[in-house]
């Protein structure tokens, strides 16, 4: 297939993942860390399936009512 999009990084960066199970066993360790890693997905986090699952939460009037930090909690659990 010919090639239809380039990609160029404005800064050095490096992408790596990590399974649940690494991220479980980080936390327990750091539990702080891991704070901070929550913290910033969800100031940061723009995918369009997260945002739908936010929606969908925030249109159940029960669930309004506990607040931004918990509906984002249940959006990270949630699947489609």
């Amino acid at each position: 297939m010919k090639r239809t999009a380039s990609v160029r990084a404005d800064e050095y960066c490096t992408i790596s993942s990590m399974s649940k199970k690494s991220t479980l066993e980080l936390g327990e360790i750091f539990p702080d860390l891991l704070l901070q890693f929550r913290n910033g997905i969800k100031q940061h986090y723009n995918d369009l399936d997260f945002k739908f699952r936010k929606l969908m939460i925030m249109n159940v009037p029960y669930f309004v009512r506990l607040g931004t930090n918990l509906i984002l909690e249940l959006s990270f659990l949630m699947k489609s």
